[in-house]
């Protein structure tokens, strides 16, 4: 800065001012951390020139050269975050050519800071070309390394741009803005930086391949180019495998790509490579998923107990997440919550509450509350991550209406109507916009069906209830889990209407058969807010509360009634009702019993009866 004070130019601009044929255009943009030593950059980039036969005359634009650090010095960084992120996008444009320099290799500092990881991302968004630079003796390390694929992926595993800094802090929060408002998040740009790095070391094995002379030498550097390409093949064909199985394919054709791809990582990699542990996550996950448990947890938990072992990874907390799915899918709330609620807490705390991972763990939560009838609870955590989600998405996108729906579903249970219905509208418009939401559509339908028999408008509820159950079935078939829960949501309203005949009977019982519903079951989706299992015979309402808010397998009802929250009312007083089939099959026979008596045009009444009072004293 002293030799460029008395014009107040950066270096170039001073120097073209005086001695023009000095200054020409760039040929290279340098990525570089300001922490480096000027003349470890210098001896990085002269090492360059020789590896590419570049010639003494080759320039190349150099932030402290290039921009005007009396400016820098003065100026507000706010204010000029936007020109420097302009002269670099310029500069990579012109030139079309980006080189990082790396030291050490191993360990860059310049992969931790946030504007040179920002600078690789944007060369491949501009589908510039991507170079490294290092000093003789990184090279040196580099070459030595190579032998050894687990010191490469140790060094991509550096690649976090959410962990990145900036020496400005003002800068961190502008880049982090522009990552999400390209709306690819720091994960994508981790990708886009990894792939350009792992394009490059493979060009340098590459390099040394064509160099060598000797067979051993050739066949030592095809081997590590073997080893990269083995890792990365196993970790695909683990996610191929987890596509596969997400998109409920047979279970032949996912399950022997998982075991083996497994094995083939803890085999090259180790079992407490982050690479596998990724892999043993998403597999246990699966397993947990398809109902696999005793595989499923058994991975989850291994994962879990090795993550434990290492300070400050954030992915065990994912692993946590993935175990509370599964412990809930168990019926094991407790020990789920307990898990969420630590992940929860910890991401809260060194993340932020608007960080993805947060945000996830966050709603897996709010279904923990809704399913202990904790509904002010879980509205609150879902609509945190509504929020968010319209911030990213906006407000039509699929992400937020999903959510939504949910908010409206919990709002019906906590008896706001009102807002529950105005929400599904909103739900069931975006589901007309959105080609992709189709079934949106279809649970808008069951919902304001659940609305008007929440509310007692029985016949608006029947009317909606038996034209969605027949949506459903065209949709998804009458056997379906989805198509089984309106079915039993539509009996539960005719119910309180009454049958009219025996014909009625039989209709109703026909379509429970179609349905493959067994005599004594509910479903999945009514769950006993005590045991937070799927209710067996006889279920238990309160009918002081909204409809389906406050119920009870009669188990639970009669061993030690648990407190809900929100409902005080004596568990004497609630409504006993026993399974649609066997009820249906019972007022049948009930119905030839008086046949002889009873004329055809008598209605026949079967409302719920008020529980047994001797409950409290039953074994």
């Amino acid at each position: 800065m002293p030799a460029t004070r008395p014009s107040n130019l950066s270096l170039v601009a001073h120097v073209q001012s005086q001695h023009g044929e000095y200054v020409k255009p760039a040929q290279w943009l340098i990525s570089h951390s300001w922490s480096y030593k000027f003349l470890d950059v210098v001896d990085a980039i002269d090492t360059f020139c020789q590896e590419h036969d570049l010639g003494p005359d080759t320039s190349f634009w150099f932030c402290m050269f290039a921009n005007n650090q009396h400016v820098i010095s003065s100026a507000d960084p706010t204010a000029m975050f936007g020109h420097w992120l302009q002269a670099f996008r310029e500069a990579l444009t012109d030139t079309g050519k980006l080189v990082m320099v790396l030291s050490p290799w191993h360990d860059p500092e310049t992969l931790k800071r946030t504007w040179c990881v920002y600078e690789v991302y944007l060369s491949v968004v501009l589908k510039a070309r991507f170079e490294v630079a290092m000093g003789k003796a990184q090279h040196a390390v580099f070459l030595a390394d190579m032998q050894n694929f687990e010191s490469v992926l140790g060094m991509l595993a550096k690649v976090n741009a959410k962990n990145s800094t900036t020496t400005v802090a003002t800068d961190r929060t502008c880049l982090f803005e522009l990552i999400e408002k390209d709306q690819v998040g720091f994960a994508g740009v981790d990708r886009v930086v990894f792939g350009a790095i792992q394009k490059w070391i493979v060009q340098a094995l590459d390099n040394q391949l064509a160099m060598a002379t000797l067979p051993e030498d050739r066949f030592r550097w095809l081997n590590s180019k073997g080893n990269m390409f083995v890792c990365v093949g196993w970790d695909a064909v683990v996610r191929l495998g987890l596509v596969k199985a997400y998109l409920r394919e047979p279970r032949e054709a996912w399950d022997p790509l998982l075991h083996e791809g497994l094995a083939k990582l803890e085999q090259i990699l180790g079992r407490t490579h982050n690479t596998t542990l990724e892999a043993m996550k998403g597999i246990g996950r699966v397993y947990c998923r398809e109902t696999d448990f005793d595989r499923g947890m058994s991975l989850l938990r291994e994962c879990l107990a090795l993550e434990l072992q290492v300070e400050s990874n954030d992915n065990v907390y994912g692993t946590m997440q993935y175990l509370g799915e599964a412990l809930m899918h168990q019926h094991n709330i407790v020990e789920a919550r307990a898990l969420l609620q630590r992940a929860y807490d910890w991401m809260c705390r060194t993340h932020g509450p608007n960080f993805a991972r947060t945000l996830s763990i966050q709603c897996v939560l709010a279904v923990g509350y809704h399913l202990q009838g904790r509904y002010r609870d879980a509205e609150f955590l879902l609509q945190s991550y509504y929020d968010n989600a319209v911030r990213v998405f906006g407000s039509a996108h699929g992400v937020p209406t999903r959510c939504l729906m949910y908010i409206a579903v919990v709002q019906r249970l906590s008896g706001e109507y009102d807002k529950a219905e105005g929400n599904i509208r909103e739900c069931e418009e975006n589901s007309r916009r959105d080609e992709e939401f189709e079934e949106g559509y279809l649970f808008c339908n069951k919902e304001l069906g659940l609305v008007a028999y929440s509310r007692g408008n029985l016949d608006q509820a029947t009317s909606i209830l038996e034209a969605t159950h027949e949506s459903f079935g065209l949709y998804f078939g009458v056997d379906h889990d989805q198509t089984q829960e309106v079915l039993l949501v539509s009996y539960l309203a005719h119910l309180e209407r009454g049958f009219e005949s025996g014909e009625t009977i039989d209709r109703w019982l026909a379509k429970f058969q179609a349905a493959k519903a067994t005599a004594i079951s509910w479903g999945d989706e009514h769950k006993c807010l005590a045991c937070v299992r799927p209710i067996q015979d006889d279920m238990l309402m309160c009918p002081e509360c909204p409809r389906l808010s406050r119920r009870l397998c009669r188990p639970c009802a009669v061993a030690n009634p648990p407190p809900l929250e929100g409902c005080d009312h004596d568990i004497t007083s609630w409504t006993e009702f026993k399974p649609p089939v066997r009820h249906l099959l019972e007022q049948k026979q009930q119905l030839g019993m008086h046949a002889a008596t009873t004329s055809d045009d008598d209605a026949l009444e079967c409302n719920p009866q008020p529980i047994d009072t001797t409950l409290n004293n039953a074994p």
